[in-house]
């Protein structure tokens, strides 16, 4: 077989995991390259333009990204990102409902407001608890994650009742610490009869999500930026066409065209996992795959995130429904009515630099909007001057990001796809059954929204496998075997 390029490690997808695993190989002397199939790096977390104007076209918050890998790859959030105060804010029918500040005493204040000082206490601490112990009984930086039993276990040896409380569903659990109406200030709807633990891992910026100052471009671009100085090569516009797998073990990958680049000690998926379905072939992945994976992957390839997501395109400065509060950006709006619930962003008011010469700006919303029209949102915002909207349906999502579920977490974070069990029982490590094939993303612990955290253990994981010891401060000392 004749090789074209040879790098250490080949990985496919340069969204922010990809380019995260990208530095972790890289600060450690490995030769990579990243291939994306698109003209531009990011995936779903990129942006794109319309008549001039640029906007996010599917994620619209850096979220969770978590301030220690910031710094570990060697990028200060800071210098991309803005921090409304309030973070975000619930209108209820077009009333505002909740402000949720960055300021504690004001956050106190606002549940106190709704008779739940108490509770919120409870579960703040609760939750300042899982982040600090996750870190430290390495839970969420690991090659091995738990099983919710060991999880259990971990978190009951820093607070008696935080395993318990991660275990149980969040309807019987630390839901119980709060009244219902106040539970979607700490997770989404689809969570509130699985474990505890998932709502926990939504709250580990404590409900501060800080947004782009000039898009999420910045984000993608910083780490790109880190990247190539590390020598990592960058190619865009290359789809993998399949990925070259002999006797249990992958050893390159094919792109359309022909032509192929050899990885001399791995290869990492970047994207959901379903789409190793698409790259190597069925039979080489048939010959390891247990009975409970198959099982999954029949729910899975059935499964259509019922998430709506539209970008609106609106004729001069769109009305922002909230004028009392403190200007340093504009906080997201949880947006319930009768009829849908969402999310919007506004992220051309937060930087007139992205508005283009015709002055249209642009409002993301995601939610649950089943049956509703894209007029009928844009009419609840207010949006009377609209010049067109993008509906980024499923198939686009499938189409243009191999994100075949729709999903934003790529795989749904039920119960059954949580911890070791993600994306699937016996996968939970990144690695695949396939030798020196892995897997880094949303669909791999510890899940979705933009942390960065799934690509930098994918990357661990890889270099224990070549024999190496790791340099991260992120997985404790003496955990899981890698000082």
């Amino acid at each position: 077989m004749s090789w074209g390029l040879e790098f250490d490690y080949v990985i496919i997808g340069g969204g922010h995991n990809g380019l995260v695993a990208s530095i972790v190989l890289a600060r450690h002397g490995a030769r990579v390259v990243v291939l994306e199939a698109n003209n531009k790096l990011g995936g779903e977390s990129s942006d794109a333009v319309y008549k001039g104007t640029r906007y996010p076209r599917v994620a619209y918050a850096i979220g969770l990204f978590p301030e220690d890998l910031a710094g570990y790859l060697g990028i200060d959030l800071d210098e991309i990102s803005v921090l409304p105060d309030p973070s975000w804010i619930v209108l209820s029918d077009g009333e505002v409902s909740f402000r949720w500040w960055v300021r504690s005493d004001k956050l106190e204040e606002e549940f106190r407001r709704h008779s739940a000082l108490e509770g919120y206490r409870r579960l703040s601490r609760l939750m300042e608890l899982f982040s600090e112990c996750a870190r430290e009984k390495g839970i969420l930086y690991t090659i091995d994650p738990p099983s919710l039993e060991v999880l259990e276990d971990l978190l009951n040896e820093c607070d008696e009742d935080l395993g318990s409380y991660a275990t149980m569903k969040w309807s019987e659990g630390l839901g119980g610490l709060i009244p219902v109406e106040l539970w979607g200030l700490f997770n989404y709807p689809a969570f509130y009869e699985e474990p505890g633990y998932t709502g926990l891992y939504f709250n580990m910026n404590r409900g501060i999500w800080r947004q782009p100052y000039s898009g999420m471009d910045s984000l993608i671009e910083l780490l790109a930026e880190k990247a190539k100085s590390l020598g990592v090569e960058i190619i865009l516009g290359k789809r993998v066409d399949r990925i070259i797998v002999k006797n249990g073990t992958a050893s390159g990958v094919e792109l359309l065209g022909g032509a192929r680049i050899r990885a001399r000690r791995g290869i990492l998926l970047s994207a959901n996992i379903l789409c190793l379905w698409r790259l190597v072939d069925e039979e080489e992945l048939d010959k390891s795959i247990s009975e409970d994976v198959r099982f999954n992957l029949a729910i899975l390839r059935e499964y259509k995130a019922p998430v709506t997501r539209v970008n609106f395109f609106h004729e001069g400065s769109p009305p922002y429904p909230v004028k009392d509060y403190s200007i340093k950006g504009y906080p997201i709006l949880s947006i319930e009515t009768g009829s849908f619930w969402g999310e919007a962003a506004y992220p051309t008011l937060i930087d007139n630099s992205l508005v283009g010469q015709r002055g249209i700006h642009v409002v993301t919303f995601t939610g649950l909007a089943p049956d509703v029209k894209p007029e009928d949102i844009a009419m609840e915002l207010g949006l009377e001057k609209l010049v067109g909207y993008e509906q980024v349906s499923p198939g686009v999502l499938e189409n243009d990001y191999c994100n075949i579920t729709g999903d934003p977490n790529h795989i749904p974070m039920l119960g059954q796809f949580i911890l070791d069990k993600r994306p699937f029982p016996g996968w939970g490590g990144y690695r695949t059954p396939i030798k020196g094939l892995y897997h880094g993303a949303a669909s791999s612990h510890p899940g979705g929204q933009i942390t960065g955290i799934p690509g930098h253990n994918a990357a661990i994981a890889m270099l224990v496998d070549a024999g190496l010891r790791p340099r991260t401060p992120l997985i404790p000392r003496g955990v899981l075997g890698v000082d």
